[in-house]
């Protein structure tokens, strides 16, 4: 739905694509940390509950939004 926005508001069907494949692995990415941190910190004995909240959305952040988005973005054309 906002990769339509995009294209509309834009009318490039590229930036679009990057908006939605950046959201699309921002959830798969913050899917499959909010599995494994709480695993990985009950296995180091820490209390998942205080922590997962923290490293889920430093690690969500990082991962998709600077890294991906910005690796797309400098794929795009300037014109």
């Amino acid at each position: 739905m906002i990769a339509g926005v995009v294209f509309l508001w834009r009318g490039d069907a590229y930036l679009a694509g990057i908006v939605a494949g950046a959201l699309f692995l921002n959830m798969f990415i913050a899917g499959l940390s909010g599995v494994l941190i709480p695993f990985t910190l009950r296995a180091l004995k820490a209390d998942p509950a205080t922590s997962s909240a923290v490293f889920l959305t430093t690690v969500t952040d990082i991962a998709a939004y600077m890294g991906l988005a910005t690796r797309f973005l400098s794929l795009l054309d300037k014109n």
